[in-house]
């Protein structure tokens, strides 16, 4: 090749994975030139690009290939929760121990002050029940308390915090939420959905945009560890802070974001149409490094907290969930912002959710028929038929496998082995036509998409519950919805997911093939070097 332009980055003798259809891995080298890729050939290709001030890497053999994408995580929240006490399944075993972790915090708070945590899973502790308030109130009697299940569907609260909140022990469950109730009918401090648990979050100050800020850069450095280069929020605002959106931006400006992203907003939080005195832009909007996601709305709940609205009862009870919205209501409002220009994110995890979601579409579309990149989060029980519509109506699906691995058990519990066959049937909706997009859902799950991408192949629970392996899907498959099928689900798709001339400098080198390593290690994948347009933003 013969050229005078001079790269600023070549990576050599790599084992490369472009994502380029056909997907496999060859020996290349890599040139890299003010933040894009300049050139991608046979090794030894590229020597006439290399000038004084070109940096070299040795590869050394390793597998490069694109940055990886998430398509629907909640970064903010994550990040707060880096400060917050974690109570998941990895640090407590019984009640007693989260009673105890929420103890350790409030002696080292100032009295009255909030005590936050997260991560708890009732069906994972010992106990297999929730912290009511009598737990809380013993762990924390002079601080409010909240702690957020790993759903984040459910929050868990003391007597201070429902004080606070005005909620009283006889109080009537509002729209789109349930309360816990004790045998005696009261509030037993257990707030189902959004309706209930946005009247505590009104009562806990909200972080400041700066605060934001710092919790985004905590995030950002485990993300890039991880080999994560763009991701989407899946909805800044969730608990109700709409400084949130804010910290992205002054994250970025600090040097604190070390991906890309696609900012999505929760549309209950923000004023999205300029009609109505909101924001005079729409999905989009931004750069390469930041720019306006999808207007988000809440269907249901989890299905590991039985919240998921879902059409047959949960196992052993005559309970179907929690529908969060009426149809009227969602379908005028999802209307509104679709005929603004933005792209719309719908959260459908039970199956009665998404005959919801499907209905509010098909009503937009057919009153609007204009392009669109709508999309339903979740789908976490979806049947041959509701996947047909899907279809029809042009929506992606992005979905979150590594449930299957964090949360499998649960749902074998909730909704019995007749149903597992509908449960992220991944296979039958890619057959279906349908645009399939991974993500994590993080804080929900742990989040390493290396889990994610394995719990595609094998889809087995931590118990070794066999979810439906039949709609496992192929490697190939599994990379693209993290890569090239991501990158069209936030908008980025001449920019991102692939190696290849012209697009932004975005790659990882990693420790094995995930293509051909043996099916059990691709979960164990360790990230060697990840480079965001072409600098380096993590290394071992």
């Amino acid at each position: 090749m013969q050229s005078e332009t001079k790269a600023d980055l070549i990576i050599k003798g790599g084992m490369v994975i472009t994502m380029k259809d056909p997907v496999q891995a060859g020996q290349l080298d890599i040139a890299v030139k003010d933040g894009r890729f300049l050139a991608v050939e046979p090794t030894g290709s590229l020597d006439d690009l290399q000038g004084p001030r070109t940096q070299v890497v040795d590869a050394s053999g390793q597998v490069v290939m694109p940055g990886i994408i998430d398509a629907h995580n909640h970064m903010a929240l994550f990040g707060k929760q880096l400060q917050d006490v974690e109570v998941s399944p990895n640090t407590v075993g019984n009640l007693d121990e989260l009673v105890q972790a929420i103890a350790a915090r409030a002696a080292e708070t100032p009295k009255g002050q909030w005590v936050k945590a997260w991560g708890y899973d009732n069906t994972r502790l010992a106990e297999s029940m929730h912290p009511t308030r009598e737990f809380l109130d013993r762990a924390a009697p002079e601080h409010p308390v909240y702690i957020t299940r790993t759903c984040m569907h459910v929050m868990a609260v003391n007597s201070m915090a429902l004080e606070m909140a005005g909620i009283k022990g006889d109080a009537s469950d509002p729209e789109g939420g349930e309360f816990g109730r004790d045998e005696q009918g009261r509030v037993n401090g257990i707030l189902n959905e959004l309706g209930t648990m946005s009247m505590v979050n009104k009562v806990v100050p909200a972080e400041t945009p700066d605060q934001c800020a710092r919790q985004l850069g905590l995030a950002s450095e485990v993300y890039a560890a991880q080999g994560l280069t763009t991701v989407a929020e899946a909805g800044a605002g969730w608990n109700g802070n709409p400084h949130e959106a804010t910290g992205f931006q002054v994250a970025r400006e600090q040097g604190l974001l070390r991906q890309r992203v696609c900012l999505g907003l929760m549309e209950t939080t923000h004023h999205l149409l300029a009609d109505d005195g909101g924001i005079p832009f729409y999905s989009g909007f931004g750069d390469e490094r930041l720019w306006m996601g999808p207007a988000k709305f809440v269907g249901d709940g989890g299905i590991g907290a039985r919240t998921a609205a879902v059409n047959q009862p949960y196992e052993g009870s005559d309970y179907c969930g929690v529908l969060c919205e009426e149809e009227a209501s969602l379908s005028e409002r999802m209307a509104k912002v679709h005929a603004a220009g933005w792209q719309i994110s719908l959260h459908a995890v039970g199956d009665r959710t998404l005959d919801l979601a499907l209905d509010c579409y098909e009503k937009v579309l057919t009153d609007n028929p204009k392009p669109h990149r709508h999309r339903i989060e979740h789908a976490a029980i979806a049947t041959a038929a509701q996947l047909e519509r899907v279809a029809k109506l042009g929506l992606t699906l992005v979905v979150q496998p590594a449930f299957i691995r964090y949360l499998g058990d649960s749902f074998y519990k909730n909704l019995g082995e007749g149903r597992m066959g509908q449960v992220i049937p991944v296979r039958s909706m890619l057959e279906a036509g349908i645009t399939v997009a991974g993500s994590s859902d993080r804080p929900v799950t742990e989040g390493n998409p290396w889990t994610g991408i394995w719990s595609v192949l094998a889809r087995t629970s931590v118990g070794g519950i066999k979810i439906s392996p039949e709609q496992a899907v192929s490697r190939v498959r599994a990379l693209k919805m993290w890569t090239t099928t991501a990158s069209r689900v936030v908008m980025a798709e001449d920019a991102v997911g692939s190696i290849e001339a012209g697009k932004l400098a975005d790659l990882i080198i990693i420790d094995r093939n995930p293509l051909d390593c043996p099916e059990e290690e691709v979960a164990h994948t360790k990230v060697l070097g990840t480079y965001l347009g072409g600098k380096k933003v993590y290394a071992v």
